[in-house]
């Protein structure tokens, strides 16, 4: 019937519906804006604000279900996009991938799964600012999440005076060295369970890096470091335990 007629009703009621619909998340967002202004809110550091939101808002619903997982990481790309005040893009990422070992311990093996597909959507967003330096400074160069503190231990009059550095603007180039540091701290926590021999935190990790395969390692060093340390599991538990032979 398309051949010979157009259904312009259900076309406007479908386009109807999509506007009623984005007018609905407008809404939402503004509303959003005005709680998280409130949740960020207070005399704590923004270290201290960042390491709550994580351990009270984020650890414990990422890990219910992959929707979660999903949800928390645009969350939190949400509150970025908001400029909301007193949270810190920077330190929201770094307390989230600086060392992630003991989160994959902790998990289930179901809990695994979802928490790489956090992982993996976290690491998307991170990717796509590394990738395009415009689409950096379109986001990230001027934003209030992005400042930071460049600690110089060759500075000896902040040592001396025991001065606060001002917080600066994080820059392209510098980002960059930051994401490189992020990729190596992910390597190394999951090099550290792949070693432990631990059958959890090897289950766990094996399946985070399933998850994340798409998307990570992208550098070749720590491809190479994975792979080895995975190829060693597998000629160890060949004839042991067939599942790690499997998921490896």
């Amino acid at each position: 019937m398309s051949d010979l007629k157009v259904p312009e009703i259900a076309y406007k009621r479908s386009i109807e519906e999509l506007e009623l619909e984005m007018t609905q998340i407008d809404e939402r967002k503004e509303l959003t804006k005005k709680n998280v202004c409130f949740l960020f809110a207070g005399n704590k550091t923004k270290a201290e604000t960042i390491t709550e939101f994580l351990q009270l808002c984020i650890f414990p619903r990422c890990l219910l279900s992959e929707i979660d997982a999903l949800y928390c990481a645009d969350f939190m790309r949400v509150i970025h996009d908001l400029v909301t005040p007193n949270f810190s893009t920077i330190i929201c990422y770094d307390g989230l991938i600086y060392d992630i070992s003991y989160s994959i311990a902790s998990c289930s093996e179901n809990e695994a799964i979802r928490y790489g597909r956090f992982l993996e959507s976290l690491l998307e967003s991170v990717m796509s600012w590394h990738g395009d330096k415009n689409k950096f400074d379109k986001e990230c160069a001027t934003h209030s999440g992005f400042l930071t503190v460049f600690h110089n231990a060759g500075n000896t009059a902040t040592k001396t005076t025991g001065t606060t550095q001002t917080p600066e603007q994080l820059d392209y180039d510098n980002f960059r060295h930051v994401h490189h540091k992020w990729h190596y701290k992910l390597a190394k926590s999951f090099i550290f369970c792949l070693d432990s021999n631990d059958y959890i935190q090897i289950r766990n990790v094996l399946q985070v890096l399933t998850v994340l395969l798409p998307i990570y390692p992208k550098m070749t060093t720590f491809h190479a470091a994975l792979e080895r340390c995975i190829k060693a599991i597998c000629t160890a538990e060949k004839d042991r335990r067939h599942d790690f032979f499997c998921i490896s």
